[in-house]
């Protein structure tokens, strides 16, 4: 909820990916005081530690793509991220901040078959060019409120008939009322991401999310959340070679959650609660995946200089709404993310992910992907980093309403992510190659993939990226 996660340089991270959790403001007394300290009430202070011991809410009931070599490092707040924004903004008119930004992102070339099907499609190399501006308004008190826009064009070599402008926008606020936390956020958000493992083509769709969260300090450490949250998604790619029908994918997702957190000394936080969810995708026919779905889930987060620890598991029972071919999934979905400091620039990375993706396939409703992955990250200097990571996995696809699953791709991988700093210039280079086994014929494929991203700060204080 109030923690953002310093995550893998990855460059095929879907926007949904860095958190599950897209509050952006949160409640400073330093902000609102124009950025002085000042000293805090007791019950002010357990309000803000209640809040750091989330996240607690559950992941998205669907994770339609995992990046090959994906980890989730150790959590930052979000109220130190968002004050030292304010604090380095590039522009401020009156009590208004506000931070520019240019960034070239997913200057990627592919190659392989990455479909798995009669497709087929030849290599070819995208990037996408970006810019934006990003803005902070505390009203008083201990209200904040901002908002971005983050235009970026999408640029093909071969596929010209790909190129378009995407980008977004978005507004949202923080506040806090005693032992009282609200927030709420609106955004729209078209961009071109990975669609799947299923499907590793980078597709262009829109996202909009509304939500609105409530949180109470009932003291000894303890908060009380209740969260509401909904998602559209909407195909706006129209490049016919990639085989189409990524609108019938189109849905809209509804999140109802509530749960209570434990913040238990400096360095473990502990989470339960539960939650309803509900999927539509407004069709009548033997594609529809309408479901709904209910489930308990718990989080817990150890840091320490040396070792971080961080997992969530779902128990969750998802069922068909309509005749459509959705397949009940009843079971277990989650993650966990170990990472080890031994000794000087050495870190020793492992995670494990289980999720539910939705197929485009006919025959199957969705797959449960389980990928396990470990990595040795090594610090060159204090402006650059390696990592190095394997992987290894299945996806498990479900045939029809309750039947067992008959396919099954296995996939091995691995790649190194090169990132450092060259001046206002941040820089990752990073190679990946991963194959996947099918136990059924014409469904093996290889994709190999180069990427490079580059954020450029316009100003010696600019974010370089939405929201710094």
């Amino acid at each position: 909820m109030f923690k953002r996660s310093r995550e893998t340089p990855d460059l095929e991270q879907p926007l949904k990916a860095r958190s599950p959790h897209r509050a952006w403001f949160y409640f400073l007394p330093s902000v609102t005081d124009d950025l002085e300290t000042r000293p805090m009430h007791r019950a002010t202070l357990l309000f803000i530690i209640s809040l750091l011991l989330l996240p607690l809410a559950g992941a998205a009931q669907f994770v339609q793509y995992n990046p090959a070599g994906d980890f989730r490092g150790p959590a930052e707040s979000r109220q130190v991220i968002f004050e030292t924004a304010m604090q380095n903004a590039s522009w401020r008119l009156g009590r208004l901040y506000a931070n520019p930004w240019f960034a070239i992102r997913n200057l990627s070339y592919v190659s392989g078959d990455s479909t798995g099907s009669s497709t087929g499609n030849d290599a070819d190399l995208s990037a996408s060019l970006g810019a934006g501006l990003d803005t902070y308004l505390p009203l008083g008190g201990s209200l904040v409120v901002g908002g971005y826009i983050r235009p970026e064009y999408v640029w093909w070599r071969d596929n010209g008939e790909r190129r378009r402008l995407n980008g977004g926008a978005g507004v949202g606020f923080f506040g806090n009322f005693g032992r009282i936390g609200v927030e709420g956020a609106a955004e729209r958000t078209e961009a071109s991401r990975i669609f799947s493992r299923e499907l590793e083509e980078r597709v262009n769709q829109r996202q909009d999310e509304i939500s609105f969260e409530l949180t109470v300090d009932l003291g000894k450490r303890i908060a009380w959340f209740a969260r509401a949250e909904t998602l559209s998604f909407q195909s706006v790619e129209d490049d016919a070679s990639l085989g189409g029908g990524f609108d019938r994918l189109d849905r809209d997702e509804t999140r109802l959650q509530t749960g209570f957190g434990l913040f238990i000394r400096d360095q473990f936080r502990l989470g339960l609660g539960v939650e309803d969810t509900e999927v539509d995708f407004g069709t009548v026919s033997t594609f529809d995946r309408s479901s709904t779905g209910d489930g308990i889930f718990i989080e817990l987060e150890y840091s320490s200089d040396r070792f971080v620890a961080r997992g969530q598991l779902v128990d969750r029972t998802v069922e068909p709404t309509t005749l459509g071919s959705f397949a009940t999934f009843d079971g277990q979905t989650g993650s966990l993310d170990l990472s080890l400091r031994p000794v000087g620039p050495i870190q020793l990375e492992l995670s494990e992910r289980h999720n539910l993706s939705f197929s485009l396939a006919e025959s199957s409703a969705f797959f449960e992907s389980t990928i396990s992955t470990a990595a040795v990250r090594v610090a060159l200097g204090s402006r650059a980093s390696m990592r190095v990571f394997y992987e290894i996995g299945e996806l498990d696809f479900r045939s029809g309403p309750g039947g067992p699953s008959d396919r099954r791709d296995d996939l091995t991988g691995s790649g190194v992510t090169l990132a450092f700093k060259l001046g206002r210039a941040q820089i990752a280079l990073s190679g990946s190659e991963t194959e996947y086994d099918s136990n059924l014929p014409g469904l093996d494929r290889t994709v190999t993939r180069f990427r490079t991203s580059v954020n450029f700060r316009l100003f010696d204080n600019s974010s370089g990226g939405p929201w710094g």
